[in-house]
């Protein structure tokens, strides 16, 4: 193994983990020992370590604190208040992106397709005929069924 690899495999050595390759390059490879001697003095300060009490009157402090700090303006007083950095320039970018649009769109005049033609005997017509006369072409249907039952 080379220190590369060792290194990569100090946290599972911490473990408890040790791999025999990684035992034999730390026998040979004084760096490498070094740093996991001072990685393991590390942790066990680390372990030793306890984060310190807060303070009595923590809670009260920071309560007043918050009381103290103006409100943040929401909603569409936001708009209002003057601001700085990229919202007002974004509001007027997409205003003058709005106006333009609709000017274009005003301006562009629309003119409706033009009538289609449908030649009389092509599949169009017959099926537009088909759904006009539907009614008529159902009741049919009905004759042809009563010719069954009388005959």
């Amino acid at each position: 193994m080379n220190c590369h690899e060792v290194k990569e495999q100090m946290l599972e050595m911490m473990s408890g983990e040790n791999p025999p390759q990684a035992v034999a390059h730390l026998r040979g490879c004084e760096a490498c020992a070094n740093e996991l001697a001072s990685l393991r003095s590390t942790m066990a300060l680390l372990d030793e370590w306890q984060a310190p009490e807060p303070s009595p009157y923590f809670d009260t402090k920071l309560r007043a604190r918050l009381k103290s700090e103006p409100e943040p303006v929401r909603g569409w007083r936001q708009w209002l208040v003057p601001l700085t950095g990229w919202k007002p320039a974004m509001a007027v970018g997409l205003a003058a992106v709005m106006v333009v649009g609709i000017t274009v769109y005003k301006q562009t005049p629309v003119e409706p397709p033009p009538p289609t033609v449908i030649q009389p005997g092509s599949a169009v017509s017959d099926l537009q005929k088909l759904d006009k006369n539907q009614e008529l072409y159902a009741s049919f249907d009905l004759l042809d069924d009563d010719e069954d039952v009388n005959p």
